[in-house]
């Protein structure tokens, strides 16, 4: 996939814009001090019958991937609104319109050592939606999309990494502790308000948190327009 950058530095406080992002001292980025805090959410976000039909896609499976058959529940933070159509046994084909690179410690690929994916694949995962604060333009706003804790267990990420690595087109990245990660509070948001979202608004993959989550607080951890994650 190409780079893309933002045509503004600063937020358009009537459209909800944002660029330039990487130009402001960000806490999650690699080489800064972050601050994160531990009180988040536990609650699952996993549905165990996608789980299931995710656990034969391209690859093995690692010993220390999260079990696809260990008991799960409904999300806490967001509604689910499709359970995912995935077929059992699929592998994930390479696409050619790809919107996101995953890498690092994952099991289940499609192009070397990384999973590709386009926009089509990412949606037959579980669909949620919910209404969240939006801090750019400081107002409720619908969001739905994938569940980045479904995308995880899709991609079969290790048990025992640590950190997911963000990066977004204009090369804007940040570090979000695992546990977050798998907590069902980080939505990748593919549509707001019903209507996918362009780049020029963060799209067409944006990240969302829920109203509690602890780590959503940061408007510098609401990742625009993301294209790769790197499982550490």
């Amino acid at each position: 996939m190409g780079s893309a950058r933002f045509a503004d530095d600063n937020l358009d406080e009537k459209d909800g814009s944002r660029s330039g992002a990487k130009d402001v001292p960000q806490e999650g980025k690699e080489d800064c001090s972050m601050k994160r805090s531990t009180t988040v959410s536990s609650a699952s976000a996993a549905i165990a019958a996608v789980a299931l039909a995710l656990s034969g896609c391209g690859g093995s499976t690692s010993a220390n991937s999260p079990s696809a058959s260990a008991a799960t529940e409904a999300p806490k933070h967001f509604a689910v609104v499709s359970a995912g159509s995935l077929e059992a046994m699929k592998a994930i084909p390479v696409p050619s319109d790809a919107v996101l690179d995953l890498t690092g410690r994952i099991s289940r690929t499609n192009s070397g050592d990384g999973l590709t994916i386009d926009l089509a694949t990412l949606e037959t995962l579980p669909i949620v939606s919910g209404s969240v604060f939006e801090p750019f333009v400081k107002k409720a706003t619908t969001f739905s999309g994938v569940l980045l804790s479904d995308l995880l267990t899709a991609a079969g990420a290790d048990g025992k990494a640590s950190s997911v690595f963000i990066t977004a087109l204009d090369d804007y990245t940040w570090l979000l502790p695992i546990e977050v990660a798998r907590s069902g509070e980080v939505l990748l948001a593919t549509r707001e308000n019903g209507k996918a979202i362009p780049i020029e608004k963060g799209g067409p993959i944006r990240i969302v948190f829920s109203d509690d989550s602890m780590s959503g607080k940061d408007s510098d951890s609401w990742v625009w327009s993301v294209r790769g994650m790197q499982v550490r």
